[in-house]
């Protein structure tokens, strides 16, 4: 008896070990339910059809801020261009410019990282001078509708381009020498608004005020490019000023803020400080073309704002008033990637879930994929929808790239090959 005693003691110590040294791969729930584990269920995976629709990604969906450069192709002959327009304010106060010479202005962009196409191949980078002031107003209609500020955009004044191959070196990057007579008249604007601070407690009001000059006099840059088969990068733009007083030499850099348009500061209810404007534009191939709009077996989901793609699932109603249990209903989406050069898939998809009346209730990830399938888990939504008074039809499915103003996977939904299905695994 005693020996039985410690026998069974033995093993739940031992089934309490492996749950405790385990218990990040031990996975729960219906998710990791083979269809094969529901014994003596109905399976159904044709009476409700899916097909896609392909549509302009019309919004934002990250908080990351984001300075991006350069222009990719993909296979199909889609192209992408990232660029940027953004303020500038002073980064210190380390020389007294006033009484200064000036030497030279420098526009200067340090590479973080890549994100898609060929750093082989060279970028040429326009700058502009803005004519027109970057605001709130005009952040929110593109980071919210993706408006372009196309006024902005046509009333910058060019400043000069060159031809760039990242290095990923910041002691070898990206570097332009404004034109001189164009520098001159940038440090005399500088220098009619510039205060030097004489006493250190009112430092911080001085910047600003000073900072609130300068975005009047200097609206700011558009730092573009021509669109390219070559790479997206991530960069950090300053604007470098080198004077000279006497023998000695300083160097004085203006710099972008990270204040997003949506802060809210009673300290600056004007929002001097207002974060830059990465933007991104696209020129779809005719095979993205032809589908935009229009219901089909293919689609495309694509990231930097690109392309979102509508879930048709003709056939649901007939399953809300269903008396089944069900135990599993899974959306396999067919896929393929963009095989770009030195394309790298950093995300996958979300499915995000419209109520009728237009409002995202839910957003679900790809809980699984493999190297056909990405797999959705609509067992939550089925039950809260058989618990309300709308009509399941109504409801709405898009596949989009989250953070897509991070991201530029461009993902071809391929049901020619491989066929979209919603199964339903049910017992009566």
């Amino acid at each position: 008896m005693k020996s039985s005693y410690l026998c069974i003691l033995a093993c739940f110590f031992g089934l309490f070990v492996l749950i405790s040294c385990n218990k990040d791969a031990i996975p729960f729930g219906s998710d990791v339910l083979q269809d094969e584990d529901f014994v003596g269920a109905f399976v159904d995976s044709t009476s409700v059809i899916v097909d896609y629709t392909t549509l302009n990604d019309d919004s934002i969906r990250s908080s990351y801020l984001t300075y991006m450069i350069g222009s990719a192709s993909h296979n199909d002959g889609s192209q992408a261009r990232a660029d940027f327009m953004s303020r500038f304010y002073f980064t210190s106060f380390a020389a007294p410019l006033a009484e200064c010479t000036l030497d030279s202005i420098c526009f200067v962009m340090y590479e973080r990282s890549q994100f898609y196409g060929d750093t082989n191949a060279l970028q040429t980078i326009q700058i502009f001078e803005l004519q027109e002031s970057l605001s709130k107003d005009i952040c929110k209609a593109y980071y919210e509708d993706a408006v372009l500020p196309q006024n902005l955009i046509n009333t910058a004044l060019l400043l000069g381009q060159k031809t760039y191959k990242p290095v990923f070196d910041t002691s070898a990057h990206f570097n332009f020498k404004f034109p001189q007579p164009y520098a001159a008249d940038l440090f005399a604007r500088i220098q009619s608004i510039y205060e030097q601070p004489d006493d250190d407690d009112k430092l911080d009001s001085i910047m600003k005020r000073v900072d609130s000059l300068l975005i009047q006099t200097f609206k700011g840059l558009y730092i573009t490019s021509a669109y390219q088969n070559s790479a997206i990068l991530n960069v950090y733009p300053q604007i470098s000023i080198y004077v000279s007083k006497g023998s000695t030499k300083y160097q004085v850099d203006l710099a972008p803020t990270a204040t997003p348009y949506t802060a809210s500061s009673t300290s600056d209810p004007s929002l001097v400080y207002l974060q830059a404007l990465s933007m991104f534009h696209h020129i779809h191939s005719a095979q993205v073309q032809s589908a935009l709009n229009t219901s089909g077996v293919d689609a495309y989901v694509q990231g930097f704002a690109g392309l979102k793609t509508r879930v048709n699932l003709h056939g649901l109603q007939s399953w809300q008033d269903s008396s089944v249990v069900f135990n599993s209903i899974k959306l396999y989406v067919p896929y393929v990637y963009d095989s770009q050069q030195n394309f790298a898939p950093h995300t996958l998809p979300q499915l995000h879930i419209f109520n009728p009346e237009g409002t995202k209730f839910l957003t679900l990830d790809s809980y699984t994929y493999d190297s056909t399938y990405y797999i959705y888990n609509l067992n939550w939504v089925m039950t809260y929808v058989k618990n309300n008074s709308f009509n399941l039809d109504d409801y709405s499915f898009e596949l989009v790239m989250p953070n897509n103003n991070v991201y530029g996977n461009m993902i071809t939904i391929d049901a020619i090959a491989k066929q979209s299905k919603l199964k339903i695994i049910y017992t009566k």
